[in-house]
């Protein structure tokens, strides 16, 4: 009877196995572009969940126009001293900074303030003059940002004037926190998840 068993169990996990993905499909908005996915999973449908993961991502991390997100405290906090930040967040700025340094500044995530000047989300957005470029260029450069870590608490200090904006590659680090979600999930075989311009794929499709 044992053997039964365990023959039986062994022939329902082959079948487990063998059974052919279900396919979802999901279109709306997060961090402030048009976020497609589809999913091939045995499992549950994740897409909702990855929403919420890149949501938050953006409001509790990310986002320049967000207070109470950690670049926007560190942006408020310019000139005043350190700002305390979660390790996630503090993992994102270093590689942004690693970035930066690599392109000896063609990256640089300190453009805040200057890509307020074109407002581009205003109903008449405006060309800025080369003056005003110029001012707002000399609070620039990814050397004004400095982090440490001491005593297990995270810390990123902003020289005054200074204005962080990881617009850049904000999207490209969501496309990252999916994916780690979705490696953790055994059911998925593979998906397409495209955050504006940035996608991420993963696995591979059922038909090969």
């Amino acid at each position: 009877a044992a053997g039964l068993l365990s023959i039986g169990c062994a022939k329902a996990e082959e079948a487990r196995v063998d059974k052919e993905p279900d396919v979802f499909d999901k279109s709306d908005i997060a961090m402030g572009t048009v976020v497609t996915e589809r999913i091939y999973t045995q499992g549950e449908d994740p897409t909702d969940q990855i929403l919420e993961l890149l949501s938050q991502t953006e409001h509790k991390y990310l986002s320049w126009r967000d207070a109470d997100s950690d670049i926007g405290k560190i942006n408020e906090q310019a000139g005043k001293g350190a700002a305390d930040v979660d390790g996630q967040t503090m993992g994102y700025l270093e590689e942004a900074l690693k970035l930066a340094d690599k392109s000896a500044g063609a990256f640089d995530p300190t453009i805040g303030q200057l890509a307020l000047l074109w407002d581009v989300e205003a109903e008449d957005p405006e060309v800025p003059s080369e003056k005003e470029i110029r001012q707002l260029l000399e609070d620039t450069g990814y050397e004004k940002i400095r982090v440490s870590s001491e005593n297990g608490t995270d810390q990123v200090e902003l020289e005054e004037g200074c204005s962080i904006d990881l617009g850049a590659v904000g999207k490209g680090v969501g496309c990252d926190e999916a994916a780690a979600f979705l490696k953790e999930d055994p059911h998925v075989q593979g998906a397409v998840i495209a955050v504006g311009g940035s996608v991420l794929t993963l696995g591979g499709k059922p038909d090969g």
